[in-house]
């Protein structure tokens, strides 16, 4: 009994004590669990285990029992990683911990997010497991997180300056005292080897001293990096120079070890400021925020933090300032920069009843808010997160490259071996067969490797972010970049999505007035945009309005109302055949008509509604076509108005009278033709068709529901923001695979070049320096990105 292990899972989706007993079931059945006791009081489940299980299994038996193991969520920063084994490294003792589900580190951004039970592992025990990893921990992201997170980088990188500073003074004169008395252009004087231990040792004790630190932490936890590599090369060289200079009277190599740490330490040093530049979009938008609010309080206006503002706090926001929070304009007309969410340069005109977002810009008039959202819960904070994340994500092409990280150092560590071995006993020289074997070691640094990939997601759905391109992650990337078909849904993403009356067919000559008026009787308490056109069309007729005595919806079709001892049909043309409605009469009526209204089974005529395309949806098109999409427009409408519309914009293909219900079949249908599908629409009523689609892009959608959900979720109204979105996910895509690319062929080159005697162990630093600053200047090229339209 003492193996036997309890944990307690927080469970939820339970509403009886038939949902206790139906996970009790389940998780008894699991070899490996002795006995389980599920309280629904508490909604958690107690399970003895008498062996190690993991919790993956545990959770998708729980899924799969039709409810949810309860997880939290934290993102936090990792200080001190240098290459693809340090991510590795602090992912290997994250997964360790018993109550982690998922850990994913990225070295670009330098965070870690975790997925854990926090009823089995704590926050705190999490960071602890990094810390005794041998690196830093900072909290999670939160308000003032970041000014802490860009504080401990700013001493971070003032610690790399100073250690660089060092080696450059002391590495400058070991090279100047050594280069040209090893080619003879200098004479040679009895105290220069002494000289150069003496400038050499400050480079040693102090500049390298956090590789050497570094790679005992690895070694101690058997996760050798890129520190164990640079720590044995210049050690190596170090020591033996020493050993030759008081002992063996032979050659020295002062000059490859403090000009080794020296390039690397200048390296790493240009790297962590590109890193920070491809990160900067989420500092850019943090930046945005306004940190202090002008309140209306009693009548009077008060400055206060924006920390301390509240729900329902009245804001005043005068002209060329920025808007400190989410809110409702309740007094005054102004316009509002919204590029920063947007990319959409013309200012946004704002009327009382209509909603601002932090950050914007209010360009002419004074405005007053009322607060709907402060602090975290602004759209602002919304898209920083999301954003975050996506940094924080890994593209499954990164798999490869994490397998070799994982098992690199210690092959090249064996390389080493061998090439030393190899050297000696080919020379006979122990000299040249250790200077060949430290260049083998400085050259094969796995830098390069581990940036390829989060260097590229960081830049790319960085400059996403500041075009109002929300890409959710690395993942999201390499489906968008093996999409070959689009469907575009018509009402509200190809049109206005505000559908108006144009004209009113009647039949039997009953009175147009008549038909409107019983349409909008019928229509008065829908929310559908059909019905606020009908609604509208009424007003603007002076036709007086009053609510039915019955009501009902029929999803995709109409609405069935009782008014007066009338029964009311108002709808689509199919809700009128399968009714029996008008005897074939409602084919007379144009194909515009899109609004029929019957009263007590008898047709009285159709509304003609038309909704206005969006001013780029033909050069959207034609931009998806160049992209070498196939188009598919999709559509409730009649087909002969969905042609049209087609035919106007350019699409391929024409999906018409398609039920809301529908369009997943067909999106389904589309994926078993082999195509892999991309699915654009509003994030809301076309959840189900995006949650289907390969990738489920939403357009316009300012909503924190659409940005959680959608995998690319475009912030402005715009259409021509689609081909924007493929084709960024493409450019970063193929920025990943050139990274890769190079990564692999400088290995692939250097290595062998080194191995074979090509290569002198400072050119091998400089070239392991390059090929990271190459690596991360090709990812930075994203933040400069246009699109061709």
């Amino acid at each position: 009994m003492s193996d036997k292990k309890l944990v307690r899972l927080p469970i939820t989706g339970m509403t009886c004590a038939n949902c206790a007993t139906t996970i009790e079931r389940t998780l008894g059945k699991m070899d490996g669990v002795s006995d389980v006791s599920v309280n629904l009081a508490t909604d958690e489940a107690e399970v003895l285990l008498d062996r190690d299980l993991p919790l993956g299994e545990i959770a998708q038996a729980v899924d799969d029992s039709g409810y949810h193991l309860a997880t939290a969520t934290a993102d936090f920063a990792v200080l001190g990683m240098t290459c693809a084994n340090c991510v590795a490294a602090v992912e290997r003792a994250l997964r360790r911990l018993d109550g982690v589900l998922e850990a994913s580190v990225n070295l670009a951004s330098e965070r870690a997010r975790v997925t854990f039970v926090p009823t089995i592992v704590t926050l705190p025990e999490i960071k602890q497991a990094v810390v005794d990893a041998g690196y830093g921990v900072l909290g999670e992201e939160d308000e003032g997180e970041t000014s802490t997170l860009e504080q401990a980088q700013e001493a971070e990188t003032a610690r790399q300056r100073r250690r660089l500073t060092v080696a450059l003074a002391f590495s400058i004169p070991v090279a100047l005292l050594s280069i040209p008395f090893d080619l003879g252009l200098l004479p040679d004087f009895p105290a220069r080897m002494w000289t150069l231990l003496v400038l050499t040792t400050p480079v040693m004790l102090y500049s390298a001293a956090g590789f050497f630190t570094g790679a005992y932490k690895a070694l101690k936890n058997r996760s050798p990096n890129m520190d164990v590599l640079i720590a044995t090369g210049t050690g190596v060289a170090y020591i033996y120079s020493i050993v030759s200079l008081v002992w063996l009277h032979g050659p020295t190599h002062f000059e490859a070890a403090a000009v080794i740490v020296t390039l690397v330490l200048l390296g790493k040093y240009l790297e962590a400021g590109a890193k920070r530049q491809a990160s900067g979009a989420v500092r850019g938008l943090l930046s945005m925020q306004p940190q202090t609010a002008k309140v209306l309080e009693d009548g009077e206006l008060v400055e206060r933090p924006v920390s301390a503002l509240h729900l329902g706090d009245l804001v005043v926001v005068g002209a060329g300032e920025r808007v400190p929070v989410d809110g409702v304009v309740v007094e005054g007309t102004s316009a509002v920069d919204e590029s920063m969410l947007t990319g959409e340069s013309l200012p946004v005109p704002k009327n009382p009843g209509e909603t601002v977002f932090g950050g914007t810009v209010n360009q002419t008039r004074l405005l007053r808010l009322q607060a709907t959202g402060v602090g975290q819960d602004t759209m602002l904070a919304h898209i920083v997160r999301l954003v975050a994340q996506a940094q924080g994500s890994k593209a499954p092409v990164q798999r490869l490259a994490d397998r070799i990280a994982g098992i690199f150092v210690p092959v090249v560590m064996s390389l080493a071996a061998l090439t030393f071995v190899g050297w000696w006993l080919h020379s006979g020289s122990l000299d040249t067969a250790l200077i060949h074997a430290v260049a083998v070691i400085v050259v094969s640094c796995p830098c390069a490797l581990g940036l390829a990939t989060p260097v590229a997601i960081t830049a790319g759905t960085g400059r996403g972010a500041q075009m109002g391109i929300l890409i959710r992650g690395g993942e999201v990337l390499e489906r968008a970049g093996q999409v070959n078909t689009i469907v575009l849904d018509k009402t509200g993403t190809l049109t206005e999505g505000k559908p108006q009356v144009t004209g009113v067919w009647t039949n039997d000559g009953t009175d147009d007035t008549e038909v409107l008026r019983y349409a909008a009787l019928a229509e008065s308490v829908s929310g559908h945009p059909l019905a606020a056109a009908v609604l509208e069309a009424a007003k603007a007729r002076g036709v007086s309005v009053s609510a039915p005595d019955d009501y009902e919806e029929l999803p995709g079709l109409g609405v069935v109302a009782q008014a007066a001892g009338h029964t009311l049909l108002v709808g689509s043309r199919q809700l009128m055949i399968e009714r029996g409605v008008g005897n074939g009469a409602e084919s007379q009526a144009p194909a515009e008509a899109r609004v029929f209204v019957a009263r007590d089974g008898l047709l009285l005529g159709a509304l003609e509604v038309s909704d206005q395309l969006r001013p780029t949806a033909f050069q959207a098109v034609s931009a998806l076509k160049r992209l070498g999409l196939q188009v598919v427009l999709l559509s409730g409408d009649k087909r002969e108005i969905a042609e049209d519309v087609g035919r106007t914009v350019g699409a391929d293909r024409v999906l018409a009278e398609v039920l809301p219900q529908g369009k997943v079949s067909e999106v389904r249908r589309l994926q078993d033709e082999g195509r892999v599908v991309a699915m654009v629409g509003d994030g809301i009523n076309d959840a189900p068709a995006l949650a289907q689609a390969d990738l489920g892009i939403a357009v316009g959608s300012g909503t924190a529901a659409a940005i959680e959900a959608a995998d690319i979720t475009l912030l402005s109204n715009d259409l021509l923001a689609v081909p924007r979105s493929v084709a960024l996910a493409r450019k970063t895509l193929r920025t990943i695979y050139q990274n890769l690319f190079w990564a692999f062929f400088y290995n692939v080159l250097l290595i062998p070049a080194a191995i074979f005697g090509l290569l002198e162990p400072v050119w091998a630093a400089a070239a392991m320096a390059v090929s990271s600053l190459f690596v991360v200047g090709n990812a930075l090229r994203l933040q400069r990105w246009q699109t061709k339209e």
